[in-house]
């Protein structure tokens, strides 16, 4: 089971299998780039604890990413 709670400056995330208990903390104050990196973090992690990472030749692949918003002055228009 993986469960996610919020924390002070991040986000904790614990995987249990009965026997074991993982826990992974993500914070803001770790990361370049602050809260969106660290979610970015978070995330991935989620996705490869629940075998969903694919691999490069995988017809589907999921993706994490963190770009601008489109209307920021650094967002340029692509495909990605």
């Amino acid at each position: 089971m993986i469960t996610i709670t919020s924390a002070e400056n991040g986000w904790v995330v614990k995987e249990s299998d009965g026997d074991f208990e993982r826990v992974y903390c993500f914070s803001y104050d770790s990361v370049a780039g602050g809260d969106v990196e660290a979610f970015s973090g978070l995330l991935w992690n989620v996705t490869e604890l629940c075998g969903m990472s694919g691999s490069r030749y995988d017809e589907k692949r999921i993706h994490i990413s963190v770009k601008p918003g489109d209307k920021h002055k650094d967002f340029t228009c692509s495909e990605d």
